[in-house]
């Protein structure tokens, strides 16, 4: 039986792609949609764009929050993932004795 190969990142990667593609595109979506909109009207109501409506806060459309809730927990899916692919926390195995 062969051996599994190595752990490395580029495993890693290929082995999940479907969730670096989710890493990628929402951070694409909260650095090209959600953070231009923070920066320019930031997170309240009392900030009107052109036609008067509300682009951020709680009554606006929720592109901000929405955007950086959904990075932030793709962020925390993937590290998780990468965490337990890699085995960082586990304690080491136990020593067997050859008496």
């Amino acid at each position: 039986m062969p051996a599994p190969p190595a752990k490395s990142i580029v495993h890693f990667v290929t082995d999940n792609s479907g969730w670096t593609f989710n890493l990628i595109t929402t951070h694409l979506l909260w650095w090209i949609v959600g953070f231009p909109i923070a920066l320019d009207y930031g997170y309240s109501s009392d900030a009107y764009d052109g036609k008067g409506a509300l682009p951020s806060g709680p009554e606006g459309s929720g592109v901000y929050i929405v955007t950086l809730f959904v990075c932030t927990l793709c962020t925390a899916v993937y590290l998780a993932r990468l965490i337990s692919y890699f085995d960082l926390f586990s304690p080491p195995a136990p020593k067997e004795h050859t008496e």
